[in-house]
């Protein structure tokens, strides 16, 4: 049985592919083809690096909705093998420069606490840069575990990022 999947796409550093805009663009066309499913990608957002040096290149943002049949853990042993494949170096802390980063935002209605895997992803609901482009998808969709649409969240996020963002063309 299927279910969706919403995906969380990051990128500040220069990849194979090229550009932080390039690098996700390709992570989006490599989910569609591991998993076999259409995906639906948010328009592309530039967001200050939150929690890192001042020097830090600004990440490219976006979000994609595709649906699945695999486990949560094959999903997520998936989309880390896509991060390897595009350069990804193994995980040193939370606030890092990376080529790509996709993170589970969410999947169908499960919850998982566990210390390699947490869905929905516990900040999900508090960052402009999930939220904005989620919206474009899907603006009534309810995180598992919150009683807010996304659309009602984006008030409630974290002021100081609204001015970091930009829309990209």
């Amino acid at each position: 049985m299927q279910y969706q999947v919403i995906i969380a796409l990051g990128s500040n550093l220069r990849g194979k592919s090229g550009s932080p805009k390039e690098n996700l663009l390709e992570a989006a066309a490599l989910i569609e083809a591991a998993l076999g499913s259409s995906v639906r990608l948010s328009s592309l957002w530039r967001s200050e690096a939150q929690g890192m040096s001042r020097t830090s290149e600004n990440f490219v943002n976006a979000v994609a909705v595709t649906r699945t049949s695999l486990s949560v853990e094959s999903l997520l042993k998936t989309l880390q093998g896509i991060e390897v494949s595009m350069g990804r170096c193994a995980r040193h802390g939370l606030y890092e420069s990376r080529i790509i980063d996709l993170d589970i935002i969410a999947c169908g209605d499960c919850k998982i606490a566990r210390p390699d895997l947490v869905v929905p992803h516990p900040r999900a609901h508090e960052r402009l840069f999930v939220l904005l482009p989620l919206a474009e998808l899907q603006p009534d969709f309810v995180l598992p575990g919150q009683s807010l649409s996304i659309r009602e969240l984006i008030p409630m996020a974290n002021p100081m990022e609204i001015s970091c963002l930009q829309q990209l063309d």
